[in-house]
């Protein structure tokens, strides 16, 4: 599959991303991954590669595994703070009690 693609090594994939990540966290997406998505990549040799429709596929399966998708059409000023999120949790808690549930 990547041999159809544009193929970068580890260290311009890196570059190519907007956190600019170094070349040993994608070399731990290759080989680890995160929470159980890894990055695809092909040993040419000596060296490694991936590619950008490569990147493009294990940056889409990280989202849509995301436990907690945030919306994109929200404002981020209108998200709850975690403290905000915290305290209301409690306060539904101490209803909940006081109504037997």
């Amino acid at each position: 599959m990547l041999y159809d693609e544009t193929l970068l090594s580890l260290d311009d994939a890196g570059k190519a991303l907007p956190n600019r990540p170094a070349k040993t966290t994608i070399w731990r997406w290759c080989r680890k991954g995160i929470r159980g998505i890894r990055l695809e990549y092909r040993r040419i040799g000596r060296r490694i590669f991936t590619s950008r429709e490569a990147l493009e596929r294990f940056s889409r399966q990280l989202a849509e595994a995301d436990p907690v998708p945030v919306p994109v059409d929200v404002p981020r000023a209108a998200l709850p703070r975690p403290g905000q999120r915290e305290k209301a949790i409690q306060q539904a808690e101490r209803e909940l009690a006081l109504a037997g549930i």
